[in-house]
């Protein structure tokens, strides 16, 4: 294990061609991303294409991507654990060599102990929750999104990154009533509020917008099973799923910027 640590470093020159050739090709958000920074597109151009709210997660997305082709891990254990959703990808392909796969197998290595990192751990959740205490504060009409750090930093299903999270709509009473709950039903840490999701305009109703976000996790098997006891909000999902949701029914989202999940 000591050995792994102190030998990864920069791939060298066939590795970084085998993971390039993947991204080439790959379909997923890793690959646009990837390519459409190639060719030159700018953040506004990207984000537009998508029809996306914000352009964060172009930066999210890159700085994955940099972790990966320069074994340049983020400082974030949220930002680590997202990092290591794109290792694990690219380790379920068949196209890979033995070399590129110890070199991601190694790399997996350094971000777990980069997590366990206590004082990183720390940092990041005092300034989760303060983000959230001044998310709370504006009192948004919308969807809101929470969850405990330790569903984040431990996944249900760590390839995937889906955890549990709270998705439910809001109104001026909802972080009362929510703060409320956790008392009696004994959440063992401070919840975090991760997106707060608002409708452009008043022509959707705050009930049917939580309808349709509860009707396409669902879909999507994103369900409630796996959180019967935690209450009938509670789904098994990803905030990259979620995104996708809001972007799609062109809804402007509120970040927790101390959170930097993909």
């Amino acid at each position: 294990m000591g050995a792994q640590k102190s030998s990864w470093g920069k791939p060298d020159i066939e590795i970084r061609k085998e993971l390039e050739s993947f991204l080439n090709l790959d379909s997923s958000l890793y690959g646009e991303i990837w390519r459409r920074t190639n060719a030159g597109d700018s953040d506004e151009v990207i984000q537009k294409s998508r029809g996306a709210s914000t352009a964060g997660f172009i930066w999210n997305y890159r700085r994955y991507i940099q972790a990966l082709l320069e074994a340049d891990l983020p400082n974030s254990p949220s930002m680590l654990r997202e990092t290591g959703v794109l290792f694990r990808k690219l380790l379920r392909s068949n196209d890979l060599g033995t070399a590129t796969k110890s070199y991601l197998e190694d790399g997996l290595v350094e971000i777990e102990l980069k997590i366990t990192n206590r004082n990183l751990q720390t940092f990041e959740e005092s300034e989760a929750i303060r983000k959230t205490e001044i998310l709370e504060i504006e009192s948004a009409v919308g969807i809101y999104v929470y969850s405990l750090m330790h569903y984040l930093r431990y996944p249900y299903d760590p390839s995937s990154g889906r955890s549990l999270m709270k998705v439910g709509k809001s109104d001026r009473d909802v972080v009362k009533r929510f703060r409320e709950q956790t008392r009696t039903t004994a959440l063992p840490e401070e919840p975090v509020l991760l997106r707060i999701y608002q409708p452009g305009d008043n022509s959707l109703d705050i009930s049917t917008l939580e309808k349709k976000f509860h009707t396409l996790l669902e879909a999507a098997d994103h369900d409630r099973s796996a959180a019967r006891t935690g209450g009938t909000e509670w789904f098994l999902t990803s905030l990259r799923f979620l995104d996708e949701i809001a972007n799609t029914l062109s809804l402007k989202i509120s970040i927790n910027d101390q959170i930097s999940y993909g």
